[in-house]
C-alpha cells in the first residue's frame, strides 16, 4: 500500500510539475471576469475602464482605500500598459497605426472597455476609442497625467486596418478634472490562478494513470 501510494504521489507531482512548466512557457491569456481582465502573463487584474469613466485622477485615488470603492488598485504605470497591450496580441512601439494579431485593439477594447463609444472619423476610418490615465505624470506640466489611446476602426472589426495605438506623450489630462471620454488604467495583483488548458490534460491524465494502476491491482 506504501508503495502505491507513493507511485500515486509521484505521477501527480510529475504532472503537476510539468503543468506548471507547460503554464510558464505557454502564450499570455487574457480573461474576462465581467468587470475586469486578468493577464496571466503578468499576473495582474485590470478594472474595466468603464467602472471609472469620467472621474478625475485625484476622486480616484481617493477612493482606493481600505473599504473605498477601489480598495486594493493602484494606478499603473505607462511601461505596464505597454505590457498589456503586448500580451493582447499588440506589438510596440505604440505611436500610431496598431501593429499585431489580427483585430487585437477591438478585442482588447471589448474586454478592457470603450470610454469614448460614440463614433467619430479619424483619418477617415469610422472609429470608437477607450482612453486611460496612467500615473505616468506629464513631462511638461505639473498638475497633469499621461494617457494611452486606442481606436478601433468598427468597418474593419475583422483586422486591424485603420486601429491605433498611442502610448507616447502626445496627451496628457488634468489631474482635477473629471473627463467623459478618459477612463482609469488601474490594476491588483491577480488572486485568481488561471490553468492553462494543457494543465487540465496533464493532471486529467495523472488521474486517469491512478485508476488504470487501481484496476490492475483490483485484478490481480
Amino acid at each position: 500500500m506504501k508503495l502505491y501510494r507513493a507511485h500515486v504521489a509521484a505521477v501527480i507531482s510529475a504532472a503537476a510539475a510539468a503543468a506548471a512548466s507547460v503554464a510558464q512557457a505557454g502564450p499570455a491569456t487574457l480573461v474576462d471576469h465581467q468587470t475586469y481582465t486578468t493577464d496571466t502573463t503578468t499576473g495582474l487584474d485590470w478594472l474595466d475602464l468603464t467602472e471609472t469613466n469620467g472621474l478625475s485622477y485625484d476622486t480616484v485615488v481617493s477612493r482606493l482605500g481600505a473599504g473605498q470603492q477601489f480598495a486594493g488598485w493602484r494606478f499603473a504605470s505607462k511601461a505596464e500598459v505597454i505590457s498589456f497591450w503586448i500580451n493582447a496580441g499588440g506589438i510596440a512601439p505604440f505611436s500610431g497605426a496598431a501593429q499585431g494579431e489580427t483585430d487585437w485593439v477591438g478585442q482588447l477594447q471589448g474586454l478592457w472597455g470603450k470610454t469614448y463609444p460614440f463614433v467619430y472619423t479619424v483619418q477617415g476610418y469610422t472609429v470608437q476609442g477607450t482612453i486611460a490615465m496612467t500615473s505616468d505624470q506629464s513631462a511638461t506640466c505639473a498638475s497633469c497625467n499621461l494617457t494611452v489611446y486606442l481606436l478601433n476602426n468598427i468597418d474593419a472589426s475583422d483586422s486591424s486596418v485603420g486601429d491605433f495605438a498611442e502610448a507616447q506623450q502626445l496627451n496628457e489630462a488634468y489631474r482635477d478634472q473629471g473627463q467623459v471620454p478618459i477612463g482609469h488604467a488601474l490594476v491588483r495583483e491577480s488572486a485568481t490562478s488561471i490553468p492553462e488548458p494543457t494543465t487540465f490534460a496533464l493532471v486529467g491524465a495523472a488521474l486517469f494513470g491512478v485508476a488504470a494502476t487501481r484496476r490492475r491491482r483490483a485484478a490481480n
